[in-house]
């Protein structure tokens, strides 16, 4: 979580939004994210196990937000969604990176996400 955490630092309008297999991860990276952030002089303005927001950023939204796979998502304002662990287990990824390329589909490797036609896993983009 260093990058997007850096980057708040020179684009403080900018909201991330990231999404891990478990509540517990996502709260681990905004801690983080957000320890980074303070640490380059930057004072947050709300601070909660989930989220934060950047004292004078203009978004009424956390400038950074962590969920869990299961958590509400929705109606959460982000310029850039994070898909960082959201499958438990490495063989689990593993087995379902490899069924992504044997046989494409509308649906990512992440159960219920669904992208049209554009699928983001571990930082890379695959069209289908």
């Amino acid at each position: 979580m260093h990058s997007p955490a850096i980057h708040l630092t020179k684009n403080p309008n900018f909201r991330y939004l990231a999404i891990t297999h478990s509540q517990d991860l996502a709260n681990k990276f905004v801690t983080a994210a957000g320890r980074i952030v303070a640490e380059e002089g930057f004072q947050l303005k709300t601070e909660k196990a989930n989220s934060f927001k950047i004292d004078g950023s203009v978004s009424i939204d956390a400038s950074y937000q962590g969920f869990g796979i299961k958590g509400a998502v929705s109606g959460r304002g982000a310029n850039r969604i994070i898909l960082d662990d959201v499958l438990k287990s490495g063989t689990k990824a593993m087995n379902e990176k490899a069924g992504l390329f044997q046989q494409p589909r509308d649906i990512s490797p992440v159960e219920g996400l669904r992208f049209p036609k554009l699928v983001f896993f571990k930082g890379t983009k695959h069209r289908f």
